[in-house]
């Protein structure tokens, strides 16, 4: 439960963001590894974008409602242009001016397997994450899972006391460090704070990011003129960042739509539901990597990545039943959704899942594998 701390008795109100829970699954969308500064406190999701501390949830209509938990204004408030300004953030981070129904329509009509697994997923978006905080995140992903790389990036971002945000509650908000700030940050400080064998990747991903030109170098990679291709073959020049590190963050961050990330899901996916000829292969190799993700653009198009988030959450087993209701309302007597994209039902919702590090141990790995 959130509890409000600095004297205050009550929170700031609701505010409409404008996508209702058909466009915007947020339990689906938060919690499958695509970001990792996210809480959930019965049925509201409070997490960091840039500056602010944003609490989310829905309203009795199933609409999206959010606010804004920060207790310092840096200027005279003005209600209605604040307001915007938190919108426009969240929108651009959910991606809200893509038409995911329009997508997932065709396709459904594209692909039975896609068909029958998206009334549990629809409204499953994907992420513009940060940039910097992409890259750092999903170097620390490597041999890894959701509740460990979140507690480490919460910890990396608490080691500089000075970005943290005031908020209504008691718990303690960052943002997330600048380039400068974590170049000030040594092996030995990231292995204290449970980073290990990653410690030395993020060190030298940092110091050769600020080479290539720092968080700008990055951010050009978003462009529309640069490809998927250019962009993950830029971003392997960073320590730790293999073919699908690269694809992770070009997918949620880049704005590369088409990027396919493969894992151990996938992997167990397009063996089993598609591609006959790899079920007998003992092992993911480079030059499978790459047939699986052409395998998908082809079937997709140039939205592949966002279907294929839909297939990926499908297999994943980290949920929990008990915390099986949607979207939990502000307002306890809010009725319940019965149906949503056909023949979604709340009790049929997936929360908490693990996404792109299934493999949940801790120790060095022994050896390299064909893919990272």
């Amino acid at each position: 439960m959130l509890e409000t701390g600095s004297g205050r008795t009550s929170f700031p109100s609701w505010n409409q963001l404008g996508l209702s829970r058909e466009e915007l699954y947020l339990e689906g969308t938060l919690f499958s590894g695509q970001s990792f500064r996210w809480s959930e406190h019965d049925g509201e999701f409070v997490g960091v974008l840039r500056s602010h501390v944003y609490s989310l949830t829905y309203d009795a209509k199933h609409q999206v409602i959010f606010r804004c938990l920060e207790t310092v204004q840096k200027a005279p408030l003005d209600p209605d242009g604040d307001i915007t300004s938190h919108r426009e953030v969240l929108l651009e981070f959910f991606n809200g001016d893509v038409d995911l129904q329009g997508l997932a329509a065709e396709w459904r009509h594209r692909d039975e397997n896609f068909a029958a697994k998206l009334p549990r997923f629809c409204g499953l978006r994907t992420l513009r994450v940060e940039v910097l905080e992409a890259i750092i995140s999903f170097i620390c992903s490597s041999n890894n899972n959701i509740k460990r790389i979140s507690l480490m990036v919460e910890r990396l971002c608490a080691l500089f006391a000075e970005n943290r945000i005031p908020s209504v509650t008691l718990h303690a908000y960052y943002r997330f460090p600048t380039l400068p700030q974590l170049a000030t940050v040594t092996e030995a400080a990231l292995r204290s704070i449970g980073f290990g064998f990653r410690a030395p990747f993020v060190v030298q991903a940092v110091e050769k990011l600020l080479d290539l030109g720092g968080v700008p170098w990055a951010l050009a990679l978003r462009r529309e003129e640069v490809s998927r291709e250019e962009a993950r073959q830029a971003l392997q020049q960073l320590a730790g960042v293999g073919p699908k590190v690269a694809d992770c963050i070009c997918m949620c961050s880049l704005q590369k739509h088409d990027a396919v990330p493969v894992d151990t899901h996938c992997w167990q996916l397009i063996r089993r539901d598609y591609l006959e000829e790899l079920r007998l292969a003992a092992s993911l190799t480079a030059k499978r990597y790459e047939q699986i993700g052409t395998f998908f653009r082809q079937r997709f198009g140039p939205w592949a990545g966002w279907a294929f988030m839909h297939l990926f959450a499908a297999e994943l087993t980290r949920f929990k039943p008990e915390r099986t209701q949607a979207h939990a309302s502000p307002a306890p007597s809010a009725p319940r959704k019965r149906q949503l994209c056909g023949r979604l039902k709340s009790d049929t919702l997936p929360v908490r899942s693990i996404y792109f590090s299934a493999d949940t141990t801790e120790s060095e790995p022994n050896g390299s594998p064909p893919v990272t």
